[in-house]
């Protein structure tokens, strides 16, 4: 094992960085300014390091000449100082074993790294078995991504519920809109409901001791799950339209449901008489984990057949304001691959990459199954959702493969909405402020999932252009400031997708303009003229512009 020192002042690309080191086998430490590099070193205090020559506080090349007295040898990298003249002179001159430039394969480097810099080269251990995978991630249950635990259950009970219902409560959600230019209600509104960031671990605990129905919402497979775990403990499986009588004989007695103050414990009952009355949403067998709680007495809840813990992650970062599409950016600049795992509270989400790309999303969340997502677009009725749902448990295929075969969906047409799915996970992070991020080399190696290869910046500026409100893109992008271009962007300009007025505003953002001037100047709307700014400052193309420079030089995209 060796020790790094990882110089970047891009703190999500060092963390990217640390992460591939470490599953390697290293011990990798990040700093991101040469001050903090300088204070930690002594004589073989490292191995090896890795030193950007473009830092805020010096230059890269003083770094290097200062780590050659203490004997650590190091690789250069740069997004600026390209070119085999500057990697010749960070070699002969300021001692660097190689030098990368930006985009390079993270890979490549640490290949580089441990072969010119004497490092003990580590046998990467082989990938875990699919089965192993699953293990791991069938607590996510994306239908189209997890065959063992997608939602195969039985098909939602039948109508007559609607009797105990409001008609509000059964009635299908509303379809996602994109945001207008004139929208100006709240920030960081998406095209999920309210409650599609309730994990269905969590929907179930709710569940079990609320007393008004309607405040579970439109979802009818939660019912489902209700007459499950009703069947499942009171004895032997019955099917879902075995289950309902029990329910709907219960609620015509509302008055002689028990009080939880004053039940008596379950194991009490005098004879195995049909148990009293209880509300519809109070499966029978739930209720001592209801009554505990009532006694202060933490009980676990029941698990549910097929439910898995959460797993243990290991997180590497904190996530604060912008840092999932800073994240994208990273893995695309290092054309990495793996996994990079999300957490907020309960919510779990991964991102699967392939040379840099996102080649699919993964959530833990009951709204973004690929079933329910095709539900919400329009495309699947009740009836066609209890075919989907009766085939995919029978046949013991994924959903997208049953509404294929049910003639519902065709191969393009299918591609087309797990696309559209696995955008709106990843756009659903970008608002995050807060959790925690890790990465994970494996690779996703299962068979027969529709595999994708989505450019992140396009996915970066669309998301931004479809979620961002104008009162939010106000608050992001006020008048006065000044934008101007990166000196080392990620992506080439020829790799986005820009239209002609945002290429033209693109090029007006020299620094020298404020955000009131450029509204003055473009075709473009307000939110579209504010959404593009902060989509190409996510991005890692334009940068905020803090002070005057004396220079009459600038940067700029084309003026």
């Amino acid at each position: 094992m060796a020790r790094l020192l990882i110089v970047e002042d891009n703190h999500e690309l060092a963390s990217l960085m640390v992460a591939a080191a470490q599953s390697r086998g290293h011990s990798a430490q990040a700093v991101h300014t040469g001050e903090e590099a300088l204070v930690l070193l002594r004589p073989r205090a490292y191995d090896a390091a890795v030193v950007d020559l473009l830092l805020p506080d010096m230059r890269g090349s003083e770094l290097l000449t200062a780590l050659i007295p203490h004997g650590i040898p190091a690789i250069a990298i740069s997004g600026v100082f390209k070119g085999d003249k500057l990697a010749r002179e960070a070699t002969s001159v300021y001692g660097a074993r190689d030098f990368f430039s930006k985009p390079f394969k993270l890979d490549d480097l640490l290949d580089a790294l441990e072969q010119k810099c004497g490092l003990p080269r580590t046998i990467a251990p082989p990938p875990p078995p699919p089965e192993a995978q699953e293990e791991e991630e069938s607590i996510l249950e994306l239908m189209e991504l997890l065959p063992e635990d997608e939602d195969k259950g039985e098909p939602p009970p039948e109508r007559p519920k609607e009797s105990l219902l409001p008609a509000a409560a059964l009635s299908p959600p509303p379809p996602p809109r994109e945001v207008t230019d004139n929208e100006v209600t709240q920030p960081h509104a998406t095209a999920l409901p309210p409650d599609a960031f309730l994990p269905e671990e969590e929907e179930e605990e709710q569940s079990s001791h609320r007393v008004a129905l309607p405040t579970l919402g439109p979802d009818e497979a939660l019912l489902a799950e209700l007459a499950e775990a009703a069947s499942s403990t009171q004895g032997e499986p019955q099917s879902p339209a075995a289950s309902e009588p029990p329910v709907a004989s219960a609620s015509p007695e509302p008055a002689a449901a028990p009080e939880p103050t004053s039940a008596p414990e379950p194991e009490s009952a005098p004879e195995p008489e049909p148990a009293p009355a209880e509300p519809e949403v109070l499966p029978f067998g739930e209720r001592e984990k209801v009554w505990a709680k009532q006694k202060g007495q933490e009980a676990p809840a029941p698990a549910r057949a097929g439910r898995r813990a959460l797993p243990e992650w290991t997180l590497e970062g904190e996530i604060k304001e912008a840092t999932i599409p800073r994240l994208l950016n990273a893995y695309y600049e290092t054309r990495h691959h793996g996994e990079l795992k999300l957490k907020q509270g309960q919510v779990l989400k991964v991102v699967y990459f392939e040379a840099g790309q996102p080649v699919y999303a993964a959530s833990n969340l009951a709204n973004e199954r690929f079933a329910r997502f095709c539900a919400r677009r329009g495309l699947l009725s009740d009836s066609d959702l209890q075919a989907v749902a009766a085939l995919s448990k029978e046949e013991g295929v994924r959903t997208g493969e049953a509404m294929m075969r049910l003639g519902l969906l065709d191969a393009d047409k299918r591609r087309q909405l797990v696309e559209e799915q696995v955008k709106e996970i990843i756009w659903s992070t970008f608002a995050w402020s807060s959790g925690g991020y890790g990465f994970s080399s494996m690779r996703l190696q299962r068979t027969g999932l529709v595999k994708l290869s989505i450019f992140p910046g396009d996915l970066i500026l669309e998301g931004v252009l479809k979620l961002e409100t104008l009162v939010s893109l106000r608050q992001k992008m006020p008048r006065p400031r000044r934008l101007s271009p990166t000196a080392a962007p990620p992506y080439a300009l020829h790799e986005l997708k820009l239209t002609g007025p945002q290429a033209m505003l693109l090029a007006y953002a020299d620094g020298s303009k404020t955000v009131e001037d450029l509204l003055t100047l473009t075709d473009l709307s307000e939110r579209e003229t504010l959404a593009t700014l902060h989509g190409l400052e996510l991005m890692g193309i334009l940068q905020e512009r803090r002070e005057e420079s004396s220079s009459k030089r600038r940067i700029s995209f084309g003026l």
